[in-house]
């Protein structure tokens, strides 16, 4: 079977997260969507702000990454620029993320940090009937999900990477066409050090066609091992694999009792073991649970689902058990439960958070407290009736403000 590689490329990926956790949180500083706003995001270097990352508007006013932040905000037409802090710890948990979505189009998906993911779609194109139908639900599937995405399929995944970097359009290259398809690129699209880069420029070598141009025996001893080694492997003439992301263990907890039974203080007593086995298992990966299904097996019946949703990731099993008791006690038993499975159906990472010890403010419990109570409410009532106010993006009075489920 040929090998194929595919490799998508982010060009906006950190700027977009932001955009999309001001969608996602009506708390978050919103994100203004006049026309001719910018959004740059700096980071500290040497006691000075510098653009880390930036959006298109502010690409085509000449904005650069290492830019000073003061200098990028001269270039933005009448100052209209958003700054904000760069969070680059966010960014790689999120592009994992994004790689286990994008397992549905192959079974082997890596990370390609900082802004990019190289998936093996060797045998997979028969499922989406071709490498371009596949390609182009890729990056249509990844749009709908608020990204803007490039993507190239080559033999290897030295020359999908450099493809999708260079092509504003989804590239497909075959084994017989890939030395023409890479010899007009930059040198530094085989992911050469710039040390190797600016080397090559001092004797005029800036396209890859050029290299390859040259004697082989000549280059290791002029340029170091790595430039034939990232050479052989866009051509394929050296192996390259992937670390792909592992699926996910489903966190879930079941115990079959000995006989149906009716017992309401029995079916408690079971319910809470296991949601302390949930509770466990939710603190060794150091995550919260979003929603809960209690699912209730009874004999000559429909097995009985109660699904409890929080509004944060929790793993305090009081709080969820104060969520599921009053469910269980309105339950049709029929003739009694027999089996019980708790699943977390979904689940997110939580942070750590400062707790204080010796009086004084103690802000993350009066959070969670307030979230715990909207939790309450909220799957004694329905999640749609419980809403809270936030800021709208108008010049009307009336209407700056909107109301969302908590």
């Amino acid at each position: 079977m040929q090998h194929r590689a595919l490799s998508l490329y982010l060009p906006h990926w950190a700027v977009e997260l932001v955009r999309r956790r001001d969608q996602n949180h009506p708390d978050a500083p919103p994100t203004s969507s006049s026309p001719g706003e910018a959004l740059i995001l700096v980071r500290t270097e040497r006691q000075r702000p510098v653009v880390a990352a930036c959006c298109e508007i502010a690409r085509r006013a000449g904005v650069l990454r290492a830019m000073t932040a003061a200098d990028a905000r001269a270039l933005i037409p009448g100052g209209r620029v958003r700054l904000e802090e760069h969070r680059a710890d966010r960014d790689a948990p999120a592009l994992e993320s994004l790689a286990r979505w994008a397992t549905r189009f192959s079974p082997l998906v890596a990370p390609d940090p900082p802004d990019g993911l190289m998936l093996n779609i060797s045998g997979c194109a028969r499922v989406f009937r071709g490498e371009r139908r596949l390609l182009n639900k890729l990056l249509a599937d990844v749009q709908r999900l608020g990204f803007t995405g490039r993507a190239a399929i080559a033999p290897t995944f030295g020359a999908a990477w450099a493809l999708a970097r260079c092509s504003p359009k989804p590239v497909i290259v075959d084994g017989p066409d890939l030395r023409d398809a890479l010899a007009p690129l930059p040198v530094g699209m085989l992911r050469l050090d710039e040390d190797i880069v600016d080397a090559l420029d001092e004797v005029g070598v800036s396209r890859v066609g050029e290299l390859l141009g040259l004697a082989r025996e000549t280059l290791p001893s002029r340029f170091g091992p790595d430039l034939l080694l990232r050479v052989d492997q866009a051509l394929g003439h050296a192996l390259e694999t992937i670390e792909p992301v592992r699926p996910r263990e489903p966190i879930r907890a079941e115990r079959a009792l000995d006989g149906p039974t009716t017992s309401h203080e029995t079916l408690a007593i079971v319910v809470r073991g296991l949601l302390d086995l949930i509770v466990r298992e939710l603190s060794s990966r150091q995550a919260g649970v979003r929603r809960l299904d209690a699912i209730f097996d009874r004999p000559r019946l429909e097995a009985q689902t109660l699904v409890v949703s929080v509004g944060r990731p929790s793993r305090d099993g009081r709080h969820l058990w104060s969520l599921i008791r009053p469910r269980m006690e309105r339950m049709n038993l029929g003739d009694g439960v027999e089996r019980i499975e708790l699943h977390a159906a979904r689940w997110s990472r939580v942070r750590d958070e400062q707790m204080a010890c010796w009086g004084g403010s103690d802000a993350p419990t009066g959070a969670r407290e307030l979230a715990q109570l909207c939790d309450t409410i909220a799957n004694r009532i329905g999640h749609e009736r419980v809403r809270r106010v936030h800021l709208a993006d108008s010049h009307i009075p009336e209407r700056a403000w909107e109301t969302a489920p908590v």
